[in-house]
C-alpha cells in the first residue's frame, strides 16, 4: 500500500475496534474488534492487529479513547489503560499520532454519514442547514456528549466530560431514584443513570433487584415484564430531560445524534411519548425545544471514520 495508509482505533470500556484507511477511504474489510480484557495494554492490541493485517508502513495514526484527553494522552474512564501518543509512535513507527476523545471522533464522523446510517427517533420542526451545530451523545459502557461546531476555520469538536456532571431530577419519581443512587454511590452523575449500568441501578431503586444485568433487563422488557419496562421508561425519561437541557445549552439545530449499544437497545422507548415529553418539558421554553431533532446512529464504524477525518486534516 502507499504511504498514505492510516491506522484508526476506537477504544471503549469493553472493546477496541481497529481499522485501516487509505486517506479518507475506509477499508471495511480491515476492521477487527478486540476484547480489552484479553490484553494488558493498547500496545499489545496494536501489535496483534498489525501482525494479522501485515499492513506495512503507516503514515498516520488516530486513537479515539473513552476518557479525558490532554496533549495526546488519554486516561481511560472505565478501563485501566493510559493511552499516550509517544507509546503508540514507538509501537507503530509513525511520528504522526493523534489521540482524541471518543465523542470527538464521533463528532468528526457526522458529516460522513448518509441517511442509511441514522434513524430519527424524535422529529424536530427546524429545517437543518449545513452549518448548524450538532451534538453527539454516547450511551454505552460509559456516557458522554460533545457539541459539533461548524466554523469558518473548519469543524470543531471540543472535548467534554459531561457524563460525570451531576444529574438533575426533573420530577418526584426521578428524585427518588437519584436519592437512592446518591445514598449508595455518594454522588449521582449523568453516567450513573444513562450508561449501561444505569439500567441496573434503576432496577435496584425501583424494584429492589440486583440480579439482572442491563441486557437481561432489556430482554425482559421486550418480553413484556412490567418491572423491566418501568426501568426502561425511567431511563428514557432521564435521557429526555438531560438531552433537552443539552439542547438548550448548545442549540443544536443540526440535531442530537445518539451512539452506543444502550441507545440502540433503548430505541423503542426513545421513539415514545415519554422521551418526547421529557425532552420538551422545559416550562415556557418547551415549544422552543420542539425545533430540535434526535437521531440514532446505526453505523458501527462511525468513530473510526471520524478518526480518519480528523487525522487527515491535522497538521504535524
Amino acid at each position: 500500500m502507499s504511504d498514505d495508509l492510516c491506522l484508526v482505533l476506537d477504544i471503549g470500556g469493553t472493546n477496541t475496534r481497529i481499522a485501516l484507511t487509505q486517506k479518507h477511504t475506509f477499508l471495511t474489510d480491515r476492521v477487527q474488534k478486540f476484547a480489552n480484557a484479553d490484553y494488558p495494554d493498547l500496545a499489545a492490541v496494536i501489535e496483534t492487529y498489525l501482525a494479522n493485517q501485515n499492513a506495512g508502513a503507516l503514515d498516520r495514526i488516530c486513537v479515539a479513547a473513552a476518557g479525558p484527553v490532554t496533549d495526546d494522552r488519554a486516561e481511560m474512564t472505565n478501563l485501566d489503560w493510559v493511552i499516550d501518543a509517544r507509546d503508540i509512535a514507538s509501537v507503530t513507527g509513525s511520528a504522526k499520532v493523534g489521540v482524541i476523545n471518543d465523542l470527538q471522533a464521533q463528532g468528526h464522523s457526522l458529516h460522513m454519514l448518509d441517511e442509511n446510517d441514522t434513524r430519527c427517533v424524535l422529529a424536530g420542526t427546524h429545517q437543518v442547514r449545513d452549518n448548524d451545530t450538532k451534538i453527539v451523545i454516547g450511551m454505552g459502557t460509559g456516557f458522554n456528549a460533545a457539541p459539533v461546531f461548524h466554523t469558518a476555520a473548519g469543524r470543531y469538536v471540543p472535548p467534554s466530560e459531561i457524563g460525570h456532571a451531576r444529574i438533575a431530577a426533573a420530577n418526584t419519581e426521578q428524585a427518588e431514584v437519584v436519592a437512592h443512587i446518591q445514598g449508595i454511590e455518594g454522588f449521582a452523575s449523568n453516567e450513573h443513570l444513562l450508561a449501561g449500568r444505569g439500567l441496573e441501578r434503576i432496577d435496584h431503586a425501583l424494584n429492589n433487584r440486583q440480579d439482572r444485568t442491563a441486557a437481561q433487563i432489556m430482554a425482559a422488557a421486550g418480553n413484556g415484564d412490567d418491572s423491566a419496562i418501568n426501568v426502561a421508561n425511567m431511563q428514557t425519561s432521564f435521557a429526555g430531560a438531560v438531552y433537552g437541557d443539552m439542547a438548550l445549552a448548545n442549540l443544536p439545530l443540526g440535531g442530537l445524534y445518539l451512539i452506543g449499544g444502550v441507545a440502540r437497545a433503548l430505541e423503542p422507548y426513545l421513539s415514545s411519548d415519554i422521551f418526547a415529553h421529557s425532552f420538551r418539558d422545559k416550562g415556557r421554553f418547551g415549544p422552543f425545544n420542539e425545533q430540535f431533532s434526535v437521531h440514532l446512529v446505526l453505523d458501527d464504524f462511525a468513530a473510526l471514520k471520524g478518526c480518519a477525518s480528523y487525522i487527515m486534516t491535522r497538521a504535524f
